[in-house]
């Protein structure tokens, strides 16, 4: 993720068809309907996110995110996306990203068929409360689910509940060994655009 932003994504966009697909566990792609691969995909939040840190939860209002594809998956490796926005907005406390990093979304280590487990490497996130600051970086860190539209029925889903370890700040112990992140997004992006 080359960098984050507290920017809002007010974004009334086409809900897409982006399912994960049937067949061979170990084969992840992103494409559409025509078999053309993804290259990208936004998400919006349906309620907020939650940092749930052991300095107290802080919760951000409006979350959304845009991701560009750096590869295109297949049998024997994973999607890779890196995220270009992350908007974090109306925080009760300061949130900040510090540094991008990256998603992988892998059918390999999913729970049904459609679906594919989410990773986060490279993410650098600061919080502060109550007087203490605490930051937390993922490293090949699982932090969700990407349910398929197969799976919902409607609107495929990011559905985060990761725990991200901390990585230094000024609240030393009192910032805990990790925070876990809460928080579900919806997908949005062209037309026809189908996890495979």
């Amino acid at each position: 993720m080359r960098y984050l932003r507290a920017i809002g994504l007010a974004a009334v966009a086409v809900a897409l068809a982006f399912t994960l697909p049937a067949g061979p566990a170990s084969a992840t792609v992103l494409e559409n309907d025509e078999g053309d691969h993804v290259t990208f995909f936004r998400a919006s939040d349906e309620a907020g996110i939650v940092f749930h840190a052991s300095i107290g939860s802080i919760s951000c209002a409006i979350s959304g995110l845009q991701a560009r594809m750096l590869n295109a998956g297949g049998s024997a490796e994973a999607v890779r996306a890196g995220v270009r926005v992350l908007s974090l907005r109306w925080c009760r406390e300061p949130v900040i990203v510090l540094r991008d990093g990256e998603l992988e979304i892998d059918a390999a280590g999913a729970t049904g068929e459609g679906n594919g487990t989410l990773a986060s490497d490279g993410l650098k996130i600061t919080v502060a409360h109550r007087g203490f600051h605490c930051v937390f970086e993922t490293e090949d860190t699982e932090i969700g689910v990407l349910t398929g539209a197969d799976t919902t029925g409607s609107v495929p889903t990011i559905d985060l509940n990761g725990s991200i370890p901390r990585a230094g700040g000024g609240g030393g112990v009192f910032c805990g060994s990790a925070a876990a992140w809460t928080g579900s997004y919806q997908v949005i992006t062209e037309p026809d655009l189908n996890v495979r």
